[in-house]
């Protein structure tokens, strides 16, 4: 596990004969945590980043594990900005007019749970940082939330922006949630 993991992994029992585990090969079980929010008022109340380590062949890698403790309540758009920026603004869906309303920049919080980069919190733009990876991990919440918070997270492809962001238009377009 990373250092900032809440999770633990674990021998295989005789208990998980339910799982479907590889013969003959080096198995372990990630146990993600009960629910240990962060800090009220801040990101970390809402959803968490464990890590796991993960070696073969000489090399070692990191699995990403995101654990909302919440359900999300928003979306997230993301537009891509010159200089390979990327425009970062949570919406929701508004009761009373029908319509989709998105919070400025002032009215969220975010935190970058993976990337080099940063969010500036007047424009709410972030601006990859050097030796960025190929994904950033980023989540947004409403503040001040004085109710259940208007909240996101989104897992970003950075090398294919374009890409992600027609697929999010997409699933906006044709999403038939409640119609079921």
């Amino acid at each position: 596990m990373t250092s900032s993991s809440k999770g633990t992994v674990r021998e295989v029992e005789a208990g998980d004969s339910d799982l479907d585990i590889p013969v003959d090969k080096n198995v372990r079980i990630y146990e993600s945590p009960e629910k240990a929010v962060g800090e009220a008022g801040t990101v970390d109340a809402l959803v968490h980043l464990d890590g796991v380590e993960v070696s073969a062949g000489g090399q070692t890698e990191v699995i990403d594990i995101v654990i909302p403790w919440r359900t999300t309540t928003a979306g997230l758009r993301t537009t891509a900005q010159a200089g390979g920026g990327l425009k970062l603004a949570l919406y929701f869906d508004n009761e009373e007019t029908g319509e989709e309303d998105e919070l400025t920049p002032a009215e969220t919080l975010w935190k970058v749970f993976k990337g080099a980069g940063q969010i500036n919190p007047t424009t709410g733009i972030y601006t990859p940082g050097p030796n960025e990876g190929p994904y950033i991990i980023v989540a947004g919440r409403e503040t001040p939330a004085e109710r259940t918070p208007i909240w996101n997270y989104a897992v970003i492809p950075l090398s294919h922006v374009e890409e992600y962001e027609a697929f999010c238009a997409h699933v906006r377009t044709h999403n038939k949630q409640g119609e079921i």
